[in-house]
């Protein structure tokens, strides 16, 4: 049998590789999310975003600033955070 790895699996790979790899995009780290059923809160000004899962009475937030034009990487930290959410929200549901 010929397994097909779909672009959201290569992308969540990649997201898992250890270390946490430093050159993860914002926009890959919200494909991500959004893969994975959670969607962008409509921003209040400023840098910080934040991503919402509401499903079956599981609510989960992740947090992740967009980073400032010079600096198109988001911090380790969020990436690491970010997986974490969503294992537990697989795990839930």
């Amino acid at each position: 049998d010929v397994v097909k790895i779909t672009t959201a699996d290569k992308l969540e790979n990649r997201l898992r590789k250890t270390p946490t790899p430093n050159d993860v995009t914002f926009d890959e780290i919200q494909r991500f999310l959004e893969n994975n059923g959670f969607y962008l809160k409509k921003s209040t000004g400023g840098s910080h975003r934040t991503f919402i899962y509401d499903h079956d009475g599981i609510k989960e937030i992740v947090g992740c600033p967009e980073p400032h034009v010079g600096n198109k990487y988001v911090l380790k930290p969020y990436v690491q955070s970010a997986l974490q959410i969503v294992d537990r929200v697989r795990q839930r549901s």
